[in-house]
């Protein structure tokens, strides 16, 4: 009876094996994930943009050329 309930707990605690769906179905959801990293290059691209202007704005300000 023991070796019994070792088995059944080992069958029922043993790891799942991984399955290819045949039909894509996970397609659409790996195509969601790329489509948001590539919104968030884009954003992160201009905000890095944004950031060049205001560090040459501060150095306008912080050095600015004489006129004279």
């Amino acid at each position: 009876m023991k070796k019994l309930v070792i088995i059944v707990s080992l069958l029922f605690l043993s790891p799942n094996i991984a399955r290819a769906d045949l039909f894509g179905g996970d397609v659409a959801v790996l195509t969601q994930i790329l489509a948001q990293a590539v919104m968030q290059l884009a954003k992160l691209k201009e905000i890095l943009g944004t950031a060049e202007q205001n560090i040459g704005l501060i150095r306008e300000d912080a050095c600015p050329v004489d006129s004279r």
